[in-house]
């Protein structure tokens, strides 16, 4: 009698045993579980209506989103955008008209003035370039000089001799900031040179306001 009643303590000490190694266990899985999601909260973020992911490009911090649109031929794309500056944090206002891209080609234009000391100045333009052609746009390009135009035997474009196309102006002034009318939208470069952030506020702008429109159309 003896003998069954300490083994039944015994089996019961080891029911304790194995039941408290199994709460450890859910609450390790739980803790887990919990800052895998606080992890991804913060590399993870929706910034009006685009979810975002922060990734690491090399050496470099990158903010990503993809999307979907149909090429020429009707042919499902998916287009990888990179972005350098967290969009939640550039700041840079925008002001005007939605940003759709209607009137083919569409034409990048610079006024060199002043914007010739920012460095970064060619690398933007050429990623709103490529941004644009690699969505199916037919890009060309301008200067809003007329003299410069001429001695470089570059195309005369600006907004109000271009009325027939999308026209994007990047000018200098001073404050960077977006405004557009219609078909003519003109990005100003301040002091800072901060071109890159400009160009980058265009782009998720103008995936924005595609959104917009096509959900209205439907």
């Amino acid at each position: 009698m003896e003998k069954k009643n300490k083994l039944k303590r015994s089996e019961k000490r080891i029911e304790r045993e194995i039941l408290k190694l199994l709460i450890f266990m859910a609450a390790i899985v739980v803790i887990f579980i919990i800052v895998n999601i606080a992890f991804r909260s913060l590399n993870e973020f929706n910034y009006e209506g685009l979810h975002f992911k922060k990734e690491k490009a090399g050496n470099l911090e990158v903010y990503h989103y993809y999307y979907f649109f149909k090429d020429a031929t009707g042919k499902t794309i998916q287009y990888n955008l990179f972005l350098r500056n967290d969009p939640r944090e550039n700041l840079i206002p925008i002001d005007g008209s939605a940003i759709l891209f209607n009137r083919h080609p569409l034409y990048i234009t610079v006024k060199t003035a002043g914007l010739i000391d920012c460095s970064d100045n060619v690398l933007a333009i050429g990623d709103l370039a490529r941004f644009l052609g690699e969505n199916g746009i037919k890009v060309k390009s301008g200067n809003m000089d007329f003299v410069e135009a001429a001695t470089a035997s570059q195309e005369y474009v600006t907004c109000e001799n271009k009325p027939d196309n999308d026209v994007i102006q990047v000018v200098y002034g001073n404050e960077t900031r977006i405004d557009v009318s219609g078909d003519c939208a003109t990005i100003t470069i301040g002091p800072k040179c901060d071109m890159l952030p400009a160009v980058e506020k265009f782009k998720i702008q103008s995936i924005i306001d595609k959104k917009k429109d096509d959900l209205a159309i439907r």
